[in-house]
């Protein structure tokens, strides 16, 4: 994930001109000289300036350096990013690194932010305090400088600087904090989002809510991995790591991600630096060993070994489709007059799944097409819809927001999806093509099935949403990436969906797709999987007789 950080940074400097963005020198040796000027003031490090690895450095040059063009001449050059994820494994110096953060934001930001509040998030307000609040009080404490224009509110947990013209706070804030409405900050640290429950997505609601009404704010989320019931965390991890996958285009968004790769084997030493950037500094080598070692004899320790030495998500999910997977499948050719693609798949079989949902969100389909071209395994092929209400709250989010605008999930006038867009797409697919099956959930499908069957005259099915009916084509679909047998419109909708899913497995096995932990929508591969599962049961349904005729013996 840090090569995939590097990597977006250098394309990014190919199209920064078109972008309206620059990266800034000036502004990188700004930002980090701040870093130096600070000095620890405990343990083994006490008393020494707060230098950075350079794989901070990196971290944080990517972060500051970059900058959005102003739309006139006396415009100052205003941050690109305003919201961050910067994950490493434990003990690398998270907290320091958000106070420094913080404190940057409050004394020394480029350009200066007049009446600046800045703040450390947590799941309560001691906790917030206790850990990056006060590294920033202690870092002020121990620099001239900043004591003389600092007054340090301790019964309060408030610093507040003075100097020229420009005032600015920065103190602590937590579920439990009696000021949280009305805030308007500029640079908020969210410290370890893996702790972070249901009870608490209000609290981060607050902060995102409260963030966007200053020129340049920032929002920086500083956390280890976390596991199945990090909920929130989850959410935010899964969107930093589609931004850095190409799969998500948000440009104001960054993500920095240290942590071993998942093939890794747990206890190679070489492995451990790519979590671990203060390995041999400030985190001991014979005691990462000594943590190793009880790993290797206990399933326990291993969990939180991987979890907080090697920064993965530890989980007993299984996640069926991952980019590295999906990308793997082929293109189609692009469609030429038609939003639908008619050339290869002229005169192939096709059957269709839909996943309406929910009636207020998203609502998919899916045609699939088997290809065969003389070999004893064809390919399928799938052309993926979505719909939206244009009154839904999630249409101005990402990536929805872009699926929109490229045409992949199409607006439904009002607050719900309207059954009569999705029955022109099929009604579409079977002039072109010809429809011989559609699948869908009865209990989302019902009328339409029967205008569908009773109108048009196609065949229907309901596709009960359990596992057993599930099972086959999730570990088929898998099958077939791996295979390299799967082709699809080249759009990133149907990946940005497989990437989401998460499985339920029963007592006997099977596994079906869990809407409900995957952390957004499913719906389009649920479409897809629901219309293979009609392919392969077609084929094997269809009697030996129609493709050997009687045989005599």
């Amino acid at each position: 994930m840090e090569k995939l950080a590097l990597e977006r940074h250098n394309r990014d400097l190919v199209e920064q001109h078109d972008r309206g963005e620059f990266f800034s020198w000036h502004h990188v040796r700004h930002h980090l000289d701040f870093f130096p000027l600070l000095v620890h003031p405990k343990g083994s490090a006490a008393g020494q300036p707060f230098e950075l690895v350079t794989t901070h450095k990196v971290m944080l040059a990517l972060l500051y350096g970059w900058r959005r063009k102003p739309l006139l001449v006396h415009q100052p050059f205003l941050r690109r990013f305003r919201e961050a994820y910067l994950s490493e494994a434990r003990g690398n110096g998270k907290s320091p690194k958000g106070a420094a953060i913080a404190l940057n934001g409050m004394v020394a930001d480029l350009p200066p932010e007049p009446g600046a509040e800045n703040v450390c998030v947590a799941t309560n307000r001691a906790q917030a305090a206790k850990y990056v609040w006060s590294q920033g009080r202690d870092f002020i404490k121990k620099v001239q400088a900043l004591r003389e224009r600092c007054k340090i509110l301790a019964s309060e947990k408030v610093i507040e600087f003075e100097c020229d013209d420009i005032t600015s706070t920065f103190g602590p804030l937590g579920s439990d904090s009696n000021n949280l409405d009305g805030g308007n900050y500029h640079i908020a640290v969210l410290d370890e989002l893996h702790a972070w429950r249901e009870q608490h997505r209000g609290l981060l609601e607050v902060i995102s809510t409260a963030m966007g009404k200053r020129l340049q704010d920032l929002l920086v989320y500083i956390t280890t991995a976390g596991s199945d019931r990090s909920t929130i965390w989850k959410e935010v991890f899964d969107y930093a790591r589609k931004v850095l996958e190409g799969l998500i285009d948000d440009r104001q968004f960054y993500a920095y991600v240290l942590a071993c790769d998942v093939d890794d084997d747990p206890f190679d030493e070489s492995t451990w630096i790519k979590a671990n950037p203060l390995l041999g500094v400030s985190v001991q080598l014979d005691k990462f060993k000594a943590m190793a070692l009880k790993a290797k004899n206990s399933p326990a320790k291993l969990n939180e070994f991987n979890r907080y030495k090697r920064n993965l998500l530890v989980s007993d999910r299984e996640k069926p489709y991952p980019p590295e997977l999906t990308a793997k499948g082929g293109m189609i050719a692009q469609p030429q007059t038609t939003p639908l693609v008619k050339s290869p798949l002229t005169g192939v079989k096709c059957t269709v799944g839909i996943d309406l949902g929910w009636r207020d969100d998203l609502a998919a389909a899916a045609a699939c097409f088997e290809l065969t071209d003389g070999s004893h395994k064809p390919k399928y092929a799938f052309l993926v819809k979505a719909w939206m209400p244009a009154e839904s709250e999630r249409r101005h989010q990402m990536p929805f927001e872009a699926y929109i605008r490229s045409g992949l999930i199409t607006l439904c006038e009002g607050d719900t999806n309207d059954d009569d867009d999705v029955l022109a797409w099929v009604l579409e697919l079977h002039r072109l093509f010809g429809v011989s099956s559609i699948a869908a959930d009865g209990n989302n499908f019902r009328s339409l099935l029967n205008r569908l069957n009773t109108k048009f005259g196609l065949t229907v099915y309901e596709f009960p949403q359990t596992v057993k009916k599930y099972n086959e084509p999730v570990r088929k679909l898998q099958e077939f990436y791996g295979e390299r047998r799967v082709l699809d419109d080249g759009s990133q909708l149907l990946r940005w969906a497989l990437d989401n899913v998460a499985l339920r497995k029963d007592a006997a096995g099977y596994v079906m797709p869990d809407k409900e932990f995957s952390v957004e929508k499913i719906d389009p591969a649920c479409a897809v999987l629901m219309a293979l599962s009609e392919t392969l049961y077609s084929n094997q349904a269809e009697s030996r007789y129609e493709k050997h005729g009687i045989r005599t013996l």
